[in-house]
């Protein structure tokens, strides 16, 4: 995390990875 970034973008940034995670997570719960 830099110092530059604000919060806000910060947690919009760990949100759409988690999204993303759970996204990849459900495709191989699928395949399986």
């Amino acid at each position: 995390m830099k110092r530059g970034e604000t919060l806000p973008e910060t947690l919009t940034e760990t949100h759409i990875c988690g999204l993303v995670h759970d996204f990849i997570s459900n495709k191989l719960k699928l395949k399986i």
